[in-house]
């Protein structure tokens, strides 16, 4: 994820579009909307990994509790005509260009043949594609979301009208079907976070690949053989308006009329409009599909740690539960460690020793274990004896240690036709200073640099968003900066600064880092008290 902006959440009036970096760190007053801003990143998890009749999951038991839409929508805009009781959030993200020509196959028999000559086509020419989401929720449903892909721009307006879910589709600021008569509909179905849009009882790639044919078709000679405009339309390349239109006219086709009557039209011509109308419309469901699996991995890949995070027990009951993530408050790390094989064990602890100077074991007896913290010159203290940095800054350690044994993944890698495999990591934590010396609080960012650079390695899309009050990390990352410690930089990096002057109307301030690690635009006396 590139940038997300937030409307009409809490305090966050419109945050505009915040730019996210391997290192971003939220910074404000208390209530200041900090919180509201990183804890969109587990609602959207939780509303992605569960099936729900409302658009947003407001409220989880074990990620984040929003409450309802009512009591999450800014309070000025509560005040406002219905018309304006929307939330709404923009997503920017990047996907290689083979992920969309594979995504826009759509004949069912023949999807493997096609997709083989799609990607033998592709070769090695790819490119990173930007795309933009914007979407907008009342109380009970979606009422709007567009999707702007390379320059094109697909808006939907979503309205229940006699029982009906209706769409105003629009393709590149043109209506569509009103003027044949035809209204779109869409499936209301959050299993799939975007709805997939059909034309009355047919599927809209039906509707509009009908559409093209008889387009070509027109332009065809008369004899032409139906097969060859089918073909001719399965070969299209997926590419912005230059692209499509110069692939258009070098398709390797027997239909020589057809071709000729195509290199004679301009990118201006009516008819060229159609084709590219019509192209959009046949893909309108691959698209969303490619944009309901990036955003099911991005948010299912949320690591969320929780300000408030279990403290320290004596004896921890073993369950025969199989453990794999890491729970908010970091409730289940015995039963995690438990379960881990004895190298597993060993490599966690050795990886604890060279950044955190400890090492952690177990001692299972008769259904329960108790964890012990082992210091470097072998003594070992029950975790309930430690105080409480230890249990703090445990469930934060096995997070990054298990993102660095993650593998590198091939850059296209397909899991389904609609659904590439991205090589994620976000981690995004509340306050990890809390009860941690500032000694700890530097090695965490120590740790925390190590891994955005070993990812960055391995091409794993690494994000580690913060919310902090802590000086001394902040100053920290300055002079890791300044002394180019693990070749990290200033590009790296940034620092949001939430200040909340008047009341539900949050202003985002960002504030970088200069290449000798100091900081620009900071508020003088951020961390001073107010004068008595």
């Amino acid at each position: 994820m590139d940038s997300i902006r937030i409307k009409n959440l809490r305090s966050l009036k419109d945050t505009g579009e915040v730019e996210l970096k391997p290192l971003t760190l939220l910074v404000g007053k208390n209530s200041s909307g900090k919180s509201t801003f990183l804890r969109t990143f587990p609602l959207f998890k939780q509303t992605i990994e569960t099936k729900t009749n409302e658009p947003i999951l407001w409220y989880s038991s074990r990620y984040v509790d929003f409450g309802s839409f009512q009591e999450s929508i800014n309070k000025i805009t509560d005040k406002e005509g219905p018309e304006k009781k929307l939330i709404s959030f923009d997503f920017k993200f990047n996907i290689p260009s083979a992920f969309v020509q594979v995504g826009t196959i759509e004949l069912m028999s023949y999807r493997y043949f096609l997709y083989r000559r799609k990607m033998d086509k592709i070769g090695s020419d790819v490119r990173d594609i930007t795309v933009k989401i914007n979407i907008e929720t009342n109380e009970k449903s979606l009422t709007r979301f567009t999707i702007s892909i390379e320059d094109y721009l697909f808006e939907m307006t979503l309205k229940e009208k006699e029982k009906l879910s209706q769409v105003e589709l629009k393709i590149n600021g043109r209506s569509v079907l009103e003027t044949v008569g035809l209204r779109a509909q869409y499936s209301k179905d959050y299993s799939q976070f975007l709805p997939h849009i059909f034309v009355e009882k047919d599927t809209s790639s039906d509707y509009f690949r009908d559409e093209l044919f008889k387009i070509f078709y027109s332009l065809a000679y008369t004899s032409t053989k139906r097969s060859t405009i089918t073909k001719f339309i399965d070969d299209i390349m997926f590419g912005n308006t230059d692209e499509f239109i110069t692939g258009l006219k070098k398709q390797d086709t027997t239909a020589n009329v057809l071709l000729e009557n195509i290199k004679a039209l301009d990118s201006n011509s009516e008819t060229m409009k159609e084709i590219i109308i019509n192209y959009l419309g046949m893909n309108i469901n691959p698209i969303i599909s490619i944009c309901n699996n990036y955003l099911e991995q991005y948010f299912s890949s949320i690591n969320y740690i929780a300000p408030i995070r279990a403290s320290a027990e004596r004896y921890y009951r073993i369950q025969g539960l199989s453990v794999d993530d890491i729970d908010p408050q970091g409730e289940n790390i015995p039963m995690i460690f438990n379960n881990m094989t004895y190298i597993e064990k060993e490599n966690y602890n050795k990886w604890l020793a060279e950044n955190f100077d400890f090492q952690i074991s177990d001692s299972p007896a008769g259904g329960h274990s108790s964890i012990s913290i082992k210091y470097s010159n072998g003594e070992e203290v029950n975790l309930a004896d430690t105080g409480f940095g230890y249990s703090q800054i445990l469930p934060i350690t096995l997070v990054l240690w298990q993102i660095s044994k993650q593998e590198e993944k091939e850059r296209l890698s397909f899991s389904g036709f609609y659904k590439a495999d991205y090589n994620f990591f976000n981690l995004v934590i509340e306050q990890p200073e809390l009860h941690l010396h500032p000694a700890i609080q530097a090695k965490l960012i120590d740790a925390f640099i190590k891994i955005i650079m070993l990812c960055r390695e391995k091409n794993i899309d690494i994000k580690i968003i913060i919310e902090t009050h802590s000086e001394t990390m902040i100053n920290r990352i300055g002079y890791i900066i300044a002394k180019n410690k693990d070749n990290f930089n200033e590009d790296l990096v940034k620092v949001i600064i939430f200040e909340n002057d008047e009341v539900f109307d949050t202003k985002l301030t960002v504030s970088t880092y200069s290449d000798k690690g100091y900081l620009k635009k900071w508020p003088l006396g951020f961390f001073e008290p107010e004068e008595l």
